[in-house]
């Protein structure tokens, strides 16, 4: 496997938050990774709902699917925590869900699915009226989950750091006006656990909406 750029060999054919999909008449949605800093925190957050923990074999199928290796921290999460939610169950629109690991796909895939293209740039660009060079930048961003029925997650495999092999892990945000500024983003290799900062900012975020 590599911990390069990505390649698509999959893509998942229903709406992977659940029973909603959205219309594609609500106008095109770009993919961006929102960064965080903030310092790591222990994994455990208030409501956090632990769930079923893969094999290791189940592991690395998913890895040889998305021709892709985890986070070493998000690995360690899916050992002690599973395919986690965290929230309430009976808000489902602010509740964040793991993916199954059979669901984890680049945002450009999973763009393409819903606009029902090729799982290519050149596709999804021409759908979307974009250049295909700014939209390629989906391509580095795999999908693990979301927050509500939209807000995704993902780790941005340009922030692969060459010896850990971390990656920093991000709120998806859904505007098409963001796509250039992702594509021309400086990033930078990824030091520490990206997992626990993309949590401690989450458990953060739930503190101050009171959650």
């Amino acid at each position: 496997l590599r911990a390069g750029t990505s390649r698509f060999h999959t893509i998942a054919k229903r709406d992977s938050c659940g029973d909603f999909r959205r219309s594609l008449t609500a106008g095109p949605r770009i993919f961006r990774i929102a960064r965080y800093s903030a310092s790591s925190q222990p994994a455990m957050v208030p409501g956090m709902n632990p769930g079923t923990k893969p094999t290791a074999a189940a592991i690395t199928k998913a890895e040889q699917r998305i021709d892709e290796i985890y986070p070493p921290s998000l690995k360690k999460a899916f050992a002690e925590h599973g395919l986690f939610t965290i929230g309430d169950p009976a808000l489902p629109q602010l509740m964040f869900k793991m993916w199954p690991l059979d669901e984890h796909v680049t945002a450009l895939a999973h763009y393409a699915d819903e606009l029902e293209v090729d799982p290519t740039a050149e596709a999804v660009a021409e759908a979307i009226g974009m250049e295909p060079l700014e939209v390629a930048v989906l391509a580095d961003q795999i999908l693990i989950g979301c927050e509500g029925y939209e807000d995704y997650i993902g780790f941005d495999l340009r922030t692969r750091h060459p010896q850990t092999h971390e990656c920093e892990i991000g709120l998806v945000l859904r505007d098409d006006a963001e796509i250039t500024a992702l594509s021309e983003e400086e990033t930078s290799p990824c030091e520490g656990s990206g997992f626990e900062r993309w949590l401690a900012k989450y458990q953060e975020k739930r503190a101050k909406q009171g959650r």
